[in-house]
């Protein structure tokens, strides 16, 4: 098993557990949970279409450089 992950995996919780403890959590949980929820929707739409382009972009450019990748 590869355990490379694991030193970076620990400091990224130490890091996020240490901004929950110095941030106010309960207020920033309230501050998201107040708004629209048209923003979700738009932040998931966003981030789709985001996916969609860079997929888009990559097959792009498999095929000006004729590369052949197949699909699973």
């Amino acid at each position: 098993m590869n355990k490379k992950w694991l030193l970076p995996a620990a400091l990224a919780l130490a890091v996020f557990m240490a901004l929950v403890g110095y941030g106010d959590f309960g207020e920033t949980v309230d501050e998201i949970g107040g708004l629209p929820l048209r923003y979700l929707f738009a932040g998931l739409g966003l981030a789709s279409a985001n996916y969609l382009l860079r997929f888009l972009r990559w097959a792009f450019y498999l095929r000006v450089l004729k590369i052949d990748a197949p699909g699973r």
